[in-house]
């Protein structure tokens, strides 16, 4: 009797041991590719508080994104030729990720405003708490006029992201 409590209680503390190590061995960061394209629409918005136009951007995306899946994208900022700003990417479980941008205007037509450059990782939950990487963002605007306060919107990522 005594030798099965013995290895019931070995047994049992090396599976512990395994489950919260390989648990453990999951929360080691490391680089990853990180890119996706989103699509939705900007909407602006008086806003005092913008200084430059009096205007506010803010843009609701969705698509897919490497390590999110099906993806949520939500941003805001004053409206100008510069964006600087941040939001949120929701992944498919409801992880979310944290960034911060710099997207100036590298193209501004009649149809089209093209925007480019790094979005700042800077946190998230679940999954992603901690996390960071940077992606560069290009995002397509089609320009419908000022009559219209909604204009359409791509916007392609590729990056690295550390989680």
């Amino acid at each position: 009797m005594n030798n099965k409590r013995f290895f019931f209680c070995i047994f049992t503390t090396l599976t512990l041991a395994f489950f919260t190590m390989s648990a453990v061995a999951g929360d080691n960061p490391r680089e990853r590719p990180f890119k996706g394209t989103l699509y939705g629409e900007a909407t602006w918005s008086i806003d005092e508080n913008c200084a430059e136009v009096g205007l506010r951007t803010h843009a609701v995306t969705q698509g897919d994104m490497s390590h999110l899946g099906e993806t949520l994208y939500e941003s805001d900022h004053c409206t100008s030729m510069v964006g600087i700003g941040q939001g949120s990417l929701v992944a498919a479980n409801g992880d979310e990720l944290y960034f911060n941008y710099i997207t100036p205007t590298v193209a501004f037509g009649p149809e089209i405003i093209v925007q480019e450059g790094p979005f700042f990782i800077t946190g998230g939950t679940g999954r992603f708490a901690g996390a960071m990487g940077e992606v560069l963002g290009t995002i397509y605007i089609t320009n419908e006029g000022m009559a219209d306060p909604d204009w359409p919107l791509e916007m392609i990522f590729d990056g690295f992201l550390v989680y």
